[in-house]
């Protein structure tokens, strides 16, 4: 189900209702892969980049939805997964399921969680600011960077569970 922009209400005569930008997908790539990575996905970045590399779909729409199980679904170009993480929920003091949507190709790795998951932001910034450890993540093919992306997750909930 598509979300609607965030607006704020003003008062009568202050500055114009303006809605919140969209966020644009941050991108990395190098050795001929690309890891492309977006907190809380939305409709726009999800249609350009189901174009871009030719999702189908029912993934996309996967991506999109509130809940998700967790699964895999393999195509001939590439595949869909869809994961839980646990996260504590400093509002209301528990834990919840965060989700990670992820697309493996070839030559790309998208990560798509529906809340921010720190490990993964903090291991894409790594990538971004350090040339060699992205010369040596990324030369390794894309299954290699999920398996680092995935062991910084599993080690971060560790703990938790």
């Amino acid at each position: 189900m598509p979300s609607l922009p965030r607006i704020r209400r003003t008062r009568p005569g202050s500055a114009p209702v303006v809605a919140r930008a969209e966020r644009a997908p941050l991108e990395l790539a190098t050795a001929g892969l690309t890891w492309i990575h977006l907190d809380r996905p939305h409709p726009a970045a999800t249609d350009a980049l189901s174009e871009r590399f030719g999702w189908h779909a029912l993934d996309v729409e996967d991506v999109l939805s509130k809940r998700q199980r967790p699964k895999v679904d393999e195509y001939p170009e590439y595949l869909f997964t869809v994961l839980h993480f646990p996260v504590y929920d400093k509002a209301i003091q528990r834990l919840n399921a965060a989700e990670l949507d992820v697309f493996l190709g070839p030559d790309y790795l998208v990560t798509l969680p529906n809340v921010e998951l720190l490990p993964v932001t903090r291991l894409f910034r790594r990538c971004e600011e350090d040339e060699a450890l992205r010369a040596d993540l990324f030369a390794k093919g894309s299954g290699r960077l999920l398996y680092e992306v995935l062991d910084d997750l599993f080690d971060y909930c560790f703990p938790i569970l």
